[in-house]
């Protein structure tokens, strides 16, 4: 299971990364915290089922682009939106994420959910 975390807060991508790796014995997510690291690892990956958007990184906003070059290059991937803001998610789903992670609160139960919905 490929995965791809574009967040720059440590404690969250911890948070999500310790929570993936429970319920996915073996799966090492991959730790995006700039655009340009995300725009990368987009780049070069073949696919991802599953990649957690925050919506803003430092003063840049993945809703920018970001989004909607994934969801062209990777449309059966499940894209989650993830923020604390309820009107970021508005954006991100114009975007094309499809899925909320409202953080912090709950973020296992969410991931839960979220890694159930991906094909084996």
């Amino acid at each position: 299971m490929n995965i791809l975390i574009v967040e720059d807060e440590p404690g969250i991508s911890k948070s999500i990364v310790q929570s993936i790796r429970r319920l996915r014995d073996g799966c090492v997510p991959l730790i995006a915290d700039t655009i340009g690291k995300a725009e990368s690892f987009l780049a070069v990956t073949p696919s991802f089922d599953l990649i957690f958007f925050d919506a803003k990184l430092g003063t840049e906003l993945t809703t920018n682009g970001l989004i909607e070059k994934a969801k062209t290059k990777f449309p059966q991937c499940i894209m989650v939106a993830t923020s604390s803001d309820p009107e970021q998610f508005k954006l991100q789903k114009q975007q094309g994420c499809t899925h909320e992670l409202k953080k912090p609160d709950g973020i296992y139960g969410q991931i839960e959910a979220l890694l159930n919905q991906v094909p084996n």
